[in-house]
């Protein structure tokens, strides 16, 4: 049976280390999208939005 993960576990390292090398990949790739999004939708650099993303995971988490 496949382990679900959500965006807030892509934050924690220790999960990140247990995921396959396509696992990681796609997380990173959903990472990144989020922050992209987060980013136009309120006027900052991606790097800030990461940042944001990160610090704050549960209050932007795209799979609510």
């Amino acid at each position: 049976m496949a382990t679900e993960f959500t965006m807030k576990d892509f934050t924690r390292k220790d999960v990140m280390n247990s995921m396959t090398p396509e696992q990681r990949k796609f997380a990173a790739m959903r990472i990144v999208q989020e922050a992209k999004r987060i980013a136009e939708e309120m006027g900052i650099s991606e790097e800030a939005a990461y940042e944001l993303y990160i610090k704050g995971a549960t209050h932007y988490d795209i799979f609510k």
